[in-house]
């Protein structure tokens, strides 16, 4: 029975590059219209986010119904700012 449970488990876990399409799929459903700027959307979305934390993952599932929602909860978690370097440290 142990193993049962175990199978179930670790057939559920989403590799990290799903869970990054799922949130870029799921962003990009709510900012474009068609297939293809979709399909445009999420390559882009994918060469800029290359992970996504577990938090942005649970945001997403909660609120992926509701684009003003997904947006409004989520956008941060998941598609952090990146501050700019001033003092050219870096």
């Amino acid at each position: 029975m142990r193993w049962l449970v175990l199978a179930f488990a670790v057939g559920c876990t989403t590799s990290p590059e799903q869970a990054v399409d799922d949130v870029c799929n799921a962003f990009c459903d709510c900012n474009a219209s068609t297939p293809t700027t979709i399909a445009t959307c999420v390559g882009q979305c994918k060469q800029v986010v290359t992970t996504v934390t577990d938090t942005c993952t649970q945001c997403v599932d909660s609120f992926e119904a509701s684009c003003t929602n997904l947006t409004a909860t989520c956008e941060t978690e998941c598609f952090p700012q990146v501050t700019p370097d001033t003092k050219g440290t870096l």
